[in-house]
């Protein structure tokens, strides 16, 4: 396993999930995720990393060599509720959930290995609001 920093691993899951037919990165930050225009909030995510810390069981720190680590993933998106059909919505966003999560779990490599965590819904003026969470394991320099 190489060195991907977790910069790069945050990177690397907006850039898969972007090329998703109609998902386009938020112009806003994780932490401030849905403050776009109404007109735009349609399939709009955010990539957060709120934690990484060192694997359980690596031993020793030493900063001339790799830590392995995991970091906490996590991705909101915004799917638009129809009022005049909102069972179909409910379950057209589940089918969108659903590819999101094997979209990123797609991008596990040889320096990357991720895992599907949690997935959280909540509605809010006319629109869910999805968290997906994924633990993803890599390998960083400490010096």
């Amino acid at each position: 396993m190489a060195e991907l920093t977790t910069k790069e691993v945050r990177q690397r899951i907006a850039t898969a999930l972007e090329a998703r037919t109609g998902w386009r990165e938020s112009p806003y930050v994780f932490d401030l995720f849905g403050r776009e225009q109404r007109n735009r909030i349609h399939l709009s995510f955010a990539v957060g990393v709120p934690e990484t810390s060192p694997f359980i069981g690596q031993g020793r720190q030493r900063r001339n060599l790799l830590q392995l680590v995991d970091s906490s993933i996590s991705v909101v998106y915004t799917y638009q509720l129809h009022a005049d059909n909102q069972v179909s919505t409910y379950d057209d966003m589940i089918d969108e959930t659903h590819s999101a999560i094997k979209t990123v779990l797609g991008i596990s490599y040889n320096d990357l290995h991720i895992t599907w965590d949690s997935t959280n819904r909540k509605v809010e003026n006319g629109f869910y609001f999805v968290t997906i969470n994924f633990i993803a394991r890599h390998q960083i320099t400490l010096s």
